[in-house]
């Protein structure tokens, strides 16, 4: 997801300093989120929902049923 912002922002630094980040913020701001609507429309298109992690209690060192 960083890769295209990481791309656009060395293209644009060399070339126009940080005045061309400013001025191209709006551009930056569409690379980023775009990709991420996207992926967020797509799961819930497709009714995918993130895994569940499940809760695990923390074993203690000196568990008898051992």
């Amino acid at each position: 997801m960083l890769l295209p912002v990481t791309i656009a922002v060395g293209l644009i630094l060399p070339r126009e300093g940080f005045y061309g980040l400013i001025d191209n913020a709006e551009n930056l701001a569409v690379i980023t989120a775009a990709p991420y609507v996207t992926i967020k429309g797509l799961r819930k298109y497709r009714q995918i929902d993130t895994p569940k992690r499940s809760e695990k209690k923390p074993e203690s060192a000196g568990d008898p049923e051992r």
